[in-house]
């Protein structure tokens, strides 16, 4: 699910703030604090380094054209790597893990939400390289970010092709 405001389009500078986790339906989150930091670190410098290098400024101060991005995880699958190990599991998917996510684009000074998402996603089954409890559920932070970033960039570009009319 998402929803994005033509708005957004005119935003080229961005605050990126600290992930947090919310526990899932259980009410448990199935990481220890020191792997939550670093699903959360990660989360944060795999966002960040996709912006940047699509020429997106990132900075940590509100103002007219900064939005602000927020993101919830609201689930984490952990992979379960001796489970990876053999091709046939691997084939079938056990083991895999993943996560969920809910994210959303503000704008930094009026609180106006420009964007929003909620999404879920697992590790690819045919990657033979899993063999920490979070490769996956990195691999799927990446698509994530790349995906936020191309969809950015669309945005942009359907705003300059607009101007041009």
């Amino acid at each position: 699910m998402r929803y994005i405001s033509p708005e957004l389009a005119g935003y080229s500078s961005f605050i990126i703030d600290p992930v947090i986790f919310k526990a899932h339906s259980s009410g448990k989150v199935s990481l220890n604090p020191s792997e939550a930091a670093e699903v959360a670190r990660y989360f944060n410098e795999s966002l960040a380094g996709v912006l940047s290098s699509r020429g997106y400024q990132l900075t940590n101060q509100p103002g007219v054209g900064v939005g602000r991005v927020r993101i919830a995880l609201t689930d984490v699958a952990e992979s379960i790597w001796w489970l990876n190990l053999h091709p046939a599991s691997r084939l079938s998917g056990v083991g895999t893990g993943g996560a969920a996510m809910e994210g959303e684009i503000i704008d930094s000074v009026s609180g106006e939400q420009l964007g929003a998402v909620i999404q879920a996603g697992k590790g690819s089954q045919f990657e033979l390289d899993s063999f920490s409890k979070l490769d996956d559920v990195k691999d799927t932070i990446n698509r994530w970010s790349d995906a936020a970033g191309k969809r950015l960039d669309e945005l942009r570009a359907q705003r300059a092709a607009a101007g041009a009319r």
